[in-house]
């Protein structure tokens, strides 16, 4: 059948707009355009290959003979499935380990490495926070897999995902293969449905989705089954509440549910609805004896509202974790760039059809109508939630529920009365491929995957809570990779955005103490710019006035007893309780036979820490110099009961005990 002209001028039409916002994303890569802006963090060839392919594909699968290769090539497909079915899964195993993830920084990758190190180790639960399920599938399975520790937990990760990536591909191919009869449509929807980027879920990425998305797959399915009058229902509710505990978002597709009920309920079948129902309650007992009757262990209650609000007066914890408001600029335009990352084609031809009326859910059938029934209400949390970390970051929140949207959208396509034909459709597989292709490639790099997710500090569309996350995230990764020298510049990065918190100036210190001690400028620069923020704070002062004090020992070991004194000068004026400061610069003037000096600093060292046996001995030999004998001894004497060796020595030198 011959396409409708305008139909494929419109497919052609969203395809070079999808080029020419990856070429302006390859000029201006931003946290603004983020869905476009992969090619802006790879090589420029990579570029150049990607305009070469979509004028490629724009150019020849809109000639009629290139439609008739492929029905060709489908109907030889159809009769052969297991081979073809195979045949796909040998080239995902070998395009997950070609395209593994080089360096997971999005999501919640480390904070679920470091939950499964800490239970490993039991300091702690296994953390549920919202998918209980996938968090103890995932950690048992990478558990059984290989050693607890990094690298080679890399490697366990991938093995489950690519496990669960195959899962995936049968039960897409078993769902399009219950959903249409045509060959050519069979072959193009499969394939279009493993070329969105959800798909990066089984390629090395660290987290916990892989599950859920298999999981919402199977329930699609099942669904699907049940509704063509298999007699599967009896499974589906306890399906339902794996997928629910495997993310609570996914508790949305109750409403799917119901559906099906009703209309059990209407055919009569009381049976299969009380078989269906009591197997879920068994599962839910089930889950509640292995959780020890905990809610804990099965849910993390936070305090952070979920949803975005209308205005910016707000607690002080949902502003820290909001972005910005339900009507702001911002949340529309990081609701567009996610479409576009996810569903390109789909969201297009929706919002084209609407607004053209060319959908009527009479055309829908009974099974389309579930695949609105079931996405409609996460469609619509989608656009109320708040993403603390942006959507950039937290694109895998969503994105194992875009089968659903993909699915829906393919079968409205085929099934409209004025069907737009097999060509239009193929074109919109093969320029999704090659559209997603980029974020495929990208995150099988290093430097560039890390570039790009610096480049998404943006506090217009990334919230305090989620600036933070990220530069743990990052520092993590620097951790793991045993790179923690990288750590001081990130928090750097963070004071520059923030500063007003705290926290980025104590981690760069931290960082710098632990991979840089020798760069006291750097440090002394920290504090001070810490110290015009909260010039009140003890903690901060006496940390300070530590490094004074350690820099000054240094300088001193070096002999320049000038600069030491500037050091242990500034570390008094810091904190005047600093007792080896206030010792050691007392120690330098002694050793200038600056007595009328030294004394009260040892003096003020003692009422500082009556425990500080070097200020008693250095004060108890001055005394003893100056002919006070008795006060000298005593002091001596009480450094030696502290411990001091010297002032042990000078005792035993004279036959006395302490």
């Amino acid at each position: 059948m011959k396409p409708p002209a305008r139909e494929l001028r419109f497919a052609l039409t969203v395809s070079i707009l999808l080029v020419i916002l990856s070429i302006g994303g390859y000029f201006y890569p931003a946290g603004l355009n983020w869905a476009t802006a992969f090619l802006g963090f790879l090589p420029w060839p990579a570029m150049g290959v990607f305009i070469l392919l979509s004028m490629g594909a724009m150019i020849l699968i809109p000639r009629p003979r290139m439609v008739q290769y492929f029905e060709g090539l489908s109907r030889w497909a159809d009769s052969r499935p297991s081979l073809v079915l195979a045949a796909i899964l040998v080239l995902f195993i070998g395009g997950a380990i070609f395209l593994r993830v080089k360096a997971s920084l999005l999501g919640d990758s480390y904070t679920l490495i470091y939950n499964f190190f800490d239970y490993q180790n039991r300091t702690s639960i296994l953390a549920p926070w919202h998918e209980p399920l996938s968090i103890y599938l995932l950690y048992y399975a990478v558990h059984w897999l290989g050693p607890f520790q990094i690298p080679q937990l890399y490697v366990s990760f991938s093995i489950a995902e690519i496990i669960l990536g195959c899962a995936f591909i049968v039960i897409t191919f078993m769902t399009v293969r219950a959903l249409f009869t045509d060959p050519a449509q069979r072959l193009s929807v499969f394939l279009f449905l493993l070329f969105i980027p959800y798909m990066e879920f089984f390629l090395g990425y660290i987290e916990i989705y892989c599950v859920s998305t298999v999981l919402i797959a199977l329930y699609v399915l099942t669904s699907i089954l049940v509704l063509r009058e298999k007699k599967l229902f009896w499974m589906l509710p306890s399906l339902y509440v794996l997928t629910t505990l495997s993310h609570y978002i996914n508790g949305l597709l109750g409403l799917s549910l119901l559906y099906i009920m009703v209309l059990k309920f209407k055919e009569r079948k009381f049976n299969e609805l009380l078989a269906g129902s009591g197997a879920a309650l068994l599962v839910c007992a089930v889950v509640l004896i292995l959780a020890h009757f905990d809610p804990s262990r099965l849910i993390d209650i936070s305090p952070m509202s979920h949803y975005l609000s209308l205005t910016s007066d707000i607690s002080p914890i949902n502003q820290y974790s909001q972005p910005y408001t339900l009507l702001s600029f911002f949340h529309g335009l990081e609701l567009l760039n996610y479409f576009i990352f996810i569903a390109p084609f789909a969201f297009c031809f929706f919002v084209w059809w609407l607004f053209n009326r060319e959908i009527a859910f009479a055309d829908l059938g009974t099974t389309g109508l579930w695949l609105v029934i079931a996405w409609v209400p996460i469609l619509l949390f989608l656009l109320l939630a708040k993403i603390e970390q942006g959507f950039a970051s937290d694109w895998d929140v969503f994105a194992g529920h875009f089968f659903i949207f993909n699915l829906l959208f393919a079968l409205v396509f085929f099934n409209r009365p004025k069907t737009s034909g097999m060509l239009v459709f193929l074109l919109i597989a093969v320029m999704t491929l090659i559209v997603s292709s980029p974020w495929f490639v990208l995150n099988a790099t290093r430097e560039p995957s890390i570039r790009r997710f610096q480049s998404l500090w943006d506090k217009r569309i990334l919230s305090h809570m989620g600036q933070y996350t990220h530069m743990l995230r990052l520092t993590r990764y620097y951790d793991a990779e045993g790179e923690s020298a990288n750590n001081a510049d990130v928090w750097r990065r963070y004071t520059e955005i923030f500063p007003e918190d705290p926290r980025g100036y104590e981690n760069e210190i931290e960082a710098l103490a632990a991979t840089a001690p020798e760069q006291y400028g750097r440090r002394d620069s920290v504090y001070l710019a810490w110290l015009r923020l909260d010039p009140g704070n003890a903690v901060l002062r006496g940390g300070y006035a530590s490094l004074c004090t350690t820099e000054g020992n240094a300088v001193l070991d070096e002999g320049d007893t000038a600069r030491s004194i500037i050091f242990y000068r500034k570390a008094i004026a810091l904190d005047s309780t600093q007792s080896h400061a206030l010792n050691n610069l007392g120690s330098v003037f002694a050793m200038r036979n600056d007595y009328g000096a030294a004394v009260p600093l040892f003096q003020k060292a003692i009422a500082a820490d009556s425990n500080y046996s070097d200020a008693c001995y250095n004060l108890g030999m001055i005394f003893l110099d100056q002919g006070n004998k008795k006060e000298g001894e005593e002091l001596i004497l009480r450094s030696a009961k502290l411990g001091n060796n010297s002032a042990r020595d000078y005792l035993k030198s004279r036959h006395r005990t302490w």
